[in-house]
């Protein structure tokens, strides 16, 4: 709707098509399960997104994101949204991401946790990388539906105005998903999306 108001889509001739992709994290065990985005919150989140006041965390695809899920919710942290952007000369580009992971978050300048799986005491962290080793020495590792972890997904989005064709966007993609690797450990596992 925002769009077609706009005239912004595909152009067929005798219209504009609002073409949207969408995708979406798994986080129905957090907050109330039976509310989800509508047709309203999508356009209320256009016209909020022109206030050039954006937020990070617990907003938006960040609402019901965790992290550090390894043991399960108890010991899961809770994520959100981040992004940043840039702009050198007339290019600007930027990442955002909705990060939902199995693993932990690492600050790549130092490498230190800032993120992820809680202590006993819920005061600190421990080590998801250090927990999975732990449980595939004891044999306990399965990764089933009944069992909490197999719903992770950590979702971005590149954005810019440079043009680029096909083929250098996959590998903008793949340079993003590097990004993922330097911040998320363990990523890219059999339970992340």
């Amino acid at each position: 709707k925002y769009l077609e108001e706009r005239n912004i889509g595909f152009d067929v001739g005798v219209t504009k098509v609002p073409l949207v992709c969408q995708s979406c994290i798994f986080d129905l065990r957090v907050g109330d399960y039976r509310v989800r985005p509508d047709i309203n919150m999508a356009y209320e989140a256009c016209i909020n997104a022109q206030d050039n006041n954006p937020q990070m965390g617990n907003y938006g695809a960040g609402t019901g994101a965790s992290v550090g899920k390894i043991l399960g919710a108890d010991y899961a942290m809770k994520s959100g949204l981040g992004f940043y952007a840039l702009q050198v000369d007339d290019v600007k580009v930027g990442a955002i991401v909705a990060v939902n992971a199995f693993g932990d978050i690492y600050d790549y300048d130092n490498g230190k946790m800032i993120a992820g799986i809680l202590n006993e005491n819920k005061d600190g962290f421990r080590s998801s990388e250090e927990e999975l080793i732990k449980i595939t020495q004891n044999n306990n590792l399965s990764f089933t539906s009944n069992n909490n972890i197999v719903t992770n997904t950590t979702i971005g989005a590149v954005i810019t105005n440079a043009k680029f064709t096909k083929s250098q966007m996959g590998k903008i993609a793949s340079m993003a998903h590097n990004g993922f690797a330097r911040a998320i450990k363990p990523v890219h596992t059999t339970v992340d999306g």
